[in-house]
């Protein structure tokens, strides 16, 4: 793994390659990220936060996984830094989609791209909702109170896990499971939103919405 929108691959003949994902671009993580490259956010420490989340969020989903590649032909096969482009397939699911609907990345308007259309539409929905990186623009919202949001034992939680928003996770936690109960049994959590690696597997149909 190289970063959230650039990937290592071995084939099955052992050779390697870089590949670039197409059609997006998640914030940088070995370098500066600049002011306004994100629409009109400013707030860079937030988008290399955000790069940090994205490589995470690739890492937990592709790491030791088969994929496909896709290529396409109005891009070409290789890029400037003669990297492979292709789009990312795993289990079924356009893995470049899911960065931009969850908000790990923006639509890379300036390469060209066969989806951009598609990808555009989800990025519009990622900034209307506040999705991941986009949230970066907009001043920190409290958590709203639920009954059901927490174990009673996470109300002494120092700090509240990254990854996740609308419910104070306890970052420490062996894990949480999406069932409510007496606070007797395992650890439970209500309706949250995943912003991150999802670490507690709540998000099983990989919407960006755990236990709904």
């Amino acid at each position: 793994m190289v970063d959230g929108d650039t990937i290592d691959v071995t084939f099955p003949d052992g050779s390697t390659d870089t590949v670039r994902l197409l059609g997006v671009d998640t914030p940088e993580t070995y370098s500066g990220n600049k002011a306004n490259e994100y629409g009109s956010i400013t707030d860079t420490a937030c988008l290399d936060r955000w790069g940090d989340l994205a490589t995470g969020f690739a890492v937990e989903a592709l790491d030791g996984q088969a994929v496909e590649l896709v290529m396409d032909d109005a891009a070409g096969d290789r890029g400037f830094f003669d990297r492979l482009l292709a789009y990312i397939v795993v289990d079924g699911q356009d893995f470049n989609a899911q960065l931009v609907k969850q908000g790990y990345a923006r639509v890379y308007t300036e390469g060209t791209s066969g989806r951009e259309a598609d990808y555009l539409r989800l990025e519009g929905v990622a900034q209307a909702e506040g999705a991941g990186l986009w949230d970066c623009g907009t001043a920190a919202q409290p958590i709203p109170p639920t009954s059901t949001s927490v174990a009673p034992s996470q109300s002494a939680s120092p700090a509240c896990h990254p990854s996740y928003e609308g419910a104070c996770l306890d970052p420490n936690a062996v894990d949480y499971d999406c069932r409510g109960g007496s606070g007797n049994g395992p650890l439970y959590t209500g309706r949250v939103r995943v912003v991150g690696p999802d670490v507690f597997r709540l998000d099983g149909d990989g919407d960006g919405i755990g236990c709904e």
